[in-house]
């Protein structure tokens, strides 16, 4: 049974590539016309891609919220979103775990001469930061990658002032691309198709034909799934598993009021099925329970309470 679940979703993913929009692409598909980036490149496509973030909280005008104020950019990548904040923002820190991604934001804030932004680097449990020395924490599509989301989000909240707000954008398990897959394939929902194991099994196995050959795949993303981050579920390489509920339980438990919290429809971002098509999808995802399944990702906007006094 496990030999034909692999042959099958290898089908499919074979399948996905007669379709352009279901084809393989890198998460930096648009850089160099598919050449390999450098970091520098892929820096100053954040930078210019920072209207992406926004489009996640049209509610939001982040230059009125980060105007004069300290900001966290949690899981800065190579540095553009972050300098793009820092051009607004009184100064702006940038995190990452990545040593040479840090290097990568240094270098284009340099570049920038962005004089208000520094990189450090992170780790899965604890910010290097001290209590309540931040107004904003900005975070994009990061959260379904840490290990430990529960003492992240806790962290979050203790370098947060007192009336803080932080803007977490990120792909809860069940959204429909949440299976971060897009390296080999775009097809809809293979994590709710086939287990990670036989997903795995499937792209190792298709990355060694001359069909997928060259596809330049991270040796990370290609190891054995584990357990998910509350050990309730196997999960894909990269990815804690977390659940838009199981996130929403774990940002009241930090502390944190949350003041939007929205599962953004799919149909929203790619207009492949016209108004009508966006409007059915904006429904789905309205609806208890089932609107994660018809998401593209979840977007949040949590407070601090304001302490009495302050």
């Amino acid at each position: 049974m496990k030999s034909l679940a692999v042959s099958t979703a290898k089908l499919v993913i074979r399948a996905s590539q007669l379709i352009p929009l279901l084809q393989a692409r890198g998460n930096y598909s648009s850089i160099k016309n598919g050449e390999r980036a450098t970091d520098f490149d892929k820096a100053t496509f954040e930078y210019s891609d920072s209207a992406n973030l926004a489009d996640n909280a049209p509610e939001i005008d982040f230059r009125r919220l980060v105007e004069g104020r300290t900001v966290l950019d949690f899981g800065s990548g190579f540095g553009g979103r972050t300098v793009w904040l820092a051009e607004m923002a009184a100064s702006v820190v940038g995190i990452e775990i990545v040593e040479p991604m840090v290097i990568a934001g240094r270098q284009f804030a340099a570049h920038r001469a962005a004089k208000n932004c520094r990189f450090l680097l992170g780790n899965q449990s604890r910010l290097d930061l001290p209590d309540e020395c931040v107004d904003i924490v900005v975070s994009f599509d990061v959260l379904e990658h840490v290990d430990k989301p529960v003492a992240i989000m806790s962290e979050l909240y203790r370098i947060l002032r007192s009336g803080g707000q932080a803007v977490i954008v990120f792909t809860p398990y069940l959204g429909v691309f949440s299976h971060h897959l897009n390296y080999i394939t775009l097809f809809p929902g293979m994590h709710w198709l086939f287990s990670p194991d036989t997903n795995i099994r499937a792209v190792r196995s298709l990355l060694q034909t001359n069909s997928f050959s060259h596809l330049e795949v991270d040796d990370f993303k290609l190891v054995d799934p584990t357990m998910s981050f509350n050990k309730r579920r196997k999960v894909l390489p990269t990815l804690n598993g977390m659940t838009g509920k199981e996130y929403a339980e774990i940002v009241q438990a930090a502390g944190f009021r949350i003041e939007t919290f929205r599962f953004r429809p799919l149909l929203d971002k790619f207009r492949i099925l016209g108004r009508l098509g966006a409007q059915a999808n904006k429904w789905l995802c309205s609806v208890p329970g089932l609107g994660e399944r018809f998401s593209l990702n979840l977007t949040s906007v949590l407070r601090k309470p304001q302490r009495a006094g302050s």
